[in-house]
Order: structure tokens, then sequence, then C-alpha cells
């Protein structure tokens, strides 16, 4: 389902930032337009600040720094590089005409240079030859030279508690230095997802509460170092990991925080009012185009659903616009919208296959049903068997019209023709059948009262007070329900950019009326349930009284039991 989803994206700078309190934003930028520079003034002050970290953790010089103090710097560098991506990004589409904007640019280009001269340094491309000695000279004697004062700068011992305080500050330090590492490959991962609304919104969970716990842990290494003194061997180098860390992590949390705000709107069940509602219509389409049996059971019905085809393929690329988000998000909402999707689409298929084939054969099937008529309407005349017209021909005709009925919603290029051979059928049967009249009248029988529902009395009055509001001075003999349940008929329909459910159920009686001293007609009645309207019970009549009678609609007067 997910290949009908279309791509939206949306701009992290755009979303949330709070302005810099340091300046005044140009009133030439829209709003949008100022958050996003006060992102980038963010960025570039966590980038800042983590390069001369980094820089200040090796001793000036030009030398290659080596060992463990090279280690270190190369990790505070890269900490420091990965802020450089986010404000560029942030300073994109920004106009450069702006004051604001060249600041923040030029700011961003000295931290970029004096990060590529600080790598080079670490790579000892800028390492020179060290000066050669002069020779030494005699020197000339001199008084006794005096002891020199303390050093103010020099490192003092540590006792073994404070040593034991400073190895609590290296532990929990080195813990904060790995939820940053964890926290730094998140944002590199992020900084190459074009829409951040795809972004797994548990991963930014996951590492807000990461965060949480490298604060945490900060704090205990602070709480451990604010014991010690500041000249204390060892002291410094920590006091520094420390700043360096909370640094990364506030520029992690800069990065993160508000995709996660973005993200938590994404999945927010209140921006999605009509949920249960388009849910609904998802499911319901996908029953009503699963129910293939349709094509053999009620193929007027079939019609109907396959007149749905188009636009409910439409109304399915709208939920799933819709609802992408929460799809890509693998929400509990969005797993419902993904299933019930999947199965109306497999439905859907299914449906139009089965009525590309129903297509296909239904012509040749209606003629040989009209073909099979005709050799009973011959042999009924030929040899007098009047029962032909009241069996095999019209049930023969009714398949036809009932399958015809399809036909000309799936081919309505090729219907009309056929549509003219079954009319022009038709009437060729009403005039062969009015050779075998009386024949057929006489051996004409009710069919058997099949239906026993216990409303079954109500139904038998509202059919007949159907047929009194059409024909008052009727003289209505007996109701008879030939039928033995109920057919139920749930579906959606669209029409004129609307979707309406409609759920009936449809009962036929027929009402035995008197038409003279010798006969009885037949007047159908067809019964419907509203499920939608509180079971609304309402009637219709098959036929009207302008129609005109056929033979097998009369019954004896004496066969009226």
């Amino acid at each position: 389902m997910r290949h009908y989803l279309a791509v939206l994206t949306a701009s992290l700078a755009m979303l949330i930032a709070a302005p810099s309190p340091a300046r005044t934003l140009s009133l030439d930028l829209t709003d949008a337009q100022k958050q996003a520079l006060s992102q980038a003034e963010s960025y570039l002050k966590t980038l800042e600040t983590n390069l001369d970290l980094a820089i200040s953790s090796v001793p000036a010089g030009t030398d290659q720094p080596t060992g463990s103090k090279a280690r270190l710097a190369k990790m505070r560098l890269d900490q420091a590089k990965a802020y450089i991506a986010p404000a560029e990004e942030s300073l994109a589409d920004l106009p450069a005409s702006d004051e604001g904007v060249q600041g923040a640019r030029a700011r961003l280009d000295t931290a970029k240079a004096k990060a590529q001269a600080f790598d080079d340094r670490l790579a000892g491309k800028t390492a020179t030859a060290k000066p050669k000695a002069k020779p030494a000279e005699s020197a000339p004697e001199t008084p006794a030279a005096k002891t020199p004062p303390a050093d103010p700068n020099a490192k003092v011992r540590l006792g073994y508690q404070q040593e034991d305080l400073l190895k609590a500050a290296r532990f929990n330090l080195n813990q904060v230095d790995g939820y940053n590492t964890s926290l730094y490959e998140l944002v590199n991962q992020i900084q190459g997802v074009e829409n951040k609304d795809t972004v797994d919104h548990r991963k930014l969970v996951q590492a807000l509460n990461t965060i949480s716990e490298a604060k945490r842990k900060a704090g205990f290494a602070n709480d451990s170092l604010v014991q010690l003194p500041a000249n204390g061997q060892g002291v410094e180098e920590e006091q520094t990991r420390l700043d360096t860390a909370r640094a990364n992590t506030k520029g992690a949390q800069d990065y993160l925080l508000p995709i996660h705000n973005r993200l938590q709107q994404v999945i927010d069940p209140a921006n999605y009012p009509n949920f249960r509602a388009d849910l609904e219509r998802i499911r319901g389409l996908s029953s009503m185009f699963g129910s293939t049996y349709v094509f053999q059971s009620d193929r007027p019905a079939a019609a109907d659903v396959y007149k749905q085809a188009p636009a409910a393929k439409e109304e399915l690329v709208r939920i799933a616009q819709t609802y992408q988000l929460l799809m890509i998000q693998q929400t509990e909402r969005g797993k419902r919208i993904e299933g019930a999707g999947n199965s109306m689409l497999s439905n859907h298929a299914e449906f139009l296959t089965l009525a590309e084939q129903q297509r296909q054969q239904l012509p040749g099937e209606i003629r040989e049903h009209l073909g099979e008529a005709n050799q009973y309407a011959d042999e009924a005349v030929k040899e007098k068997k009047p029962l032909f017209f009241t069996g095999g021909i019209p049930q023969r005709i009714e398949w036809a019209d009932d399958k015809f009925a399809l036909y000309e919603v799936l081919d309505p290029d090729n219907a009309p023709a056929l549509g003219k051979e079954l009319a022009q059928f038709k009437a060729d049967i009403k005039q062969r059948q009015k050779a075998l009249a009386d024949l057929i009248i006489e051996q004409n029988r009710l069919p058997a009262d099949k239906y026993a529902g216990a409303d079954k009395k109500a139904l038998m009055k509202k059919a007949s007070d159907r047929w009194l509001e059409l024909d008052p001075k009727a003289k209505i003999l007996k109701v008879v329900m030939p039928v033995e349940t109920w057919n139920r008929s749930p579906k959606w329909t669209y029409s004129n950019g609307t979707w309406y459910f409609s759920d009936v159920s449809k009962l036929q009686a027929w009402v035995i009326v008197q038409h003279d001293k010798k006969l009885a007609v037949i007047r159908p009645i067809n019964l419907w349930i509203d499920h939608t309207s509180q079971d609304k019970l309402t009637a219709t009549s098959l036929y009207s009284l302008d129609d005109e009678l056929q033979p097998n609609e009369f019954v004896l007067l004496k066969n009226v039991k």
C-alpha cells in the first residue's frame, strides 16, 4: 500500500527553534526564516564551543600531537564537526542578502576553516621542523642563584580519598562519552534523512532518555570534581572532559528535541479526528469488494459494487496519504489502517479480475439461456405444455436478465446491442405464450409460504397496506411469502463527492388480489429494513396498476388456498 503514499517534505529548521536573545532578527525575514536563522546560530554556538575545547586539549605549537592526546583531540573535533551539516541545512534556504544570514554564514565559514586547519594539524600536514639549537656558549660566572619562587601552575598531588573521587568522575564521564557517541551516531544518521517526519519516533524517545541519563551521569561527575582542587593532578583534564561532554549532550539535544517534538505531533491521535470513520470506510469497502460471491448469487449487486471501483481506489489513496506517516511510524493506528488498506487492495484487484472474466463470459451465457428458453417455447406451443411458460422459460429469462444487469455495467460499449436482442426475445415470448394463456392460467399455482419469522403477521400487513395505497378498492385474498430469509446488503456508495453507507435487508411478499369472479392476480411487494435508520420498515410495489398483466401472473380463484 505504501507505494501510493505521497512523499511529504518539511524543513526541520522551519518547524521549531527559539530566537537568539543575543541579537535582533531582520524584519525582512518571515517568522519561519527567523526560526531557521536562530536554529542555525544555536548549531554554530555548539560547533564553536566544541571546536575551542578540541583545540585547547592540545598544547599550542605546530608539532603533530600523538598518543592519547591526539585521540582525544580527534574525538572532540569530530563531535564539533557534527554540527556543520545541520547549520548548513538551516541556512540553506535563507536569503543571502540578509545581514544576519551573512553574519551566520561568515561564522560558519570561519569555524569550518578552523576545523580543517586543526584536522590538518592532527594529521601532521602542518608540522614543521624544529629549529636547530644554537651552540652552547660558556656562561659567565655569576653569583649563586637564589631559590626560584614556587610555580603557581604546578599540579598538587591528590590524597587517596581525592583519587577515589577522581576515579569516580572518570567512570561517570566514560559513560557520558559512550552516551554521546551513540547520540552522535544518531545525529549523523538523521542528517541523511531528507524527510525528518519519517525518522522512527521510538529512536527519538530513546535518544531523549539517553540524553537524560547523560546529564545525570555528568552531574555525578561534577559532584566529584567540585570536591577536588582545581590544580590537582588530573583534575583539569577531567573538568575539560566534563565541559566537552556537556556541550556535546546539549548539542545533540538541540538537534534532536525539535525532531522529537514534531514526531509527537505526527503520531498524536488528536491530529486525526476522522480516523475511526476512515478506518470503518476502508474496512467496509474491503468487505464489499471481498464479497465476490455476488457474481453468482446477485449480479445486480455485483454491478453496483463495480460502479464504485474507481471511486473506491481514489478513496483508498486519499486515506493512505492522510495516514501515511502513521504507517511509516508503525503506530497501532497506522498498522490498523495499513492492514485494512492492504486487504482492500487485494480484494479490489481480485474483484476486478473476476469482473473482467464475467465481461468475457456473460454474452455467451445470456444467449445460451435465451436459446434454451426458445426451445422450451417452441415445444410448449407445439405440444401444448403451458407449464413451460411458468417454469423453465421465465426461469431462463430471469437468469438472462440477472446477468445482463451486470454485463451492461461491465461493457457499456457492447451491451446495448445485446440489450436489444434480449428485449426482442421477451416480446416474442409474450406473443407465443398468448396462444396458451388459458392453459397457463389454469395450471398456475401459488408457491409455498416459506417465511416463518416472528414478525410475519406485521410484514403481511405492511405488504397489504402498501398495495391498498395503490388500489384502495382492492380485495386482498391472501399474502404469500415464498422466501425463507431476508437478503441483507450493506454497501458504500459514492455520489457527488461524498460516500454514503447503506445497510438494508430485502424480502418479497406476494399480495394475492381478486381480479374478477374467476381470477386473482399476484402483486409482488418488496419489503425493506433500513439498518442505518433504527431498522425502519418500508414496502414498495414491484409493478404498477398500469403494467400489462401476463398469463403467469394470474391464478384461478379456486386455486387460491
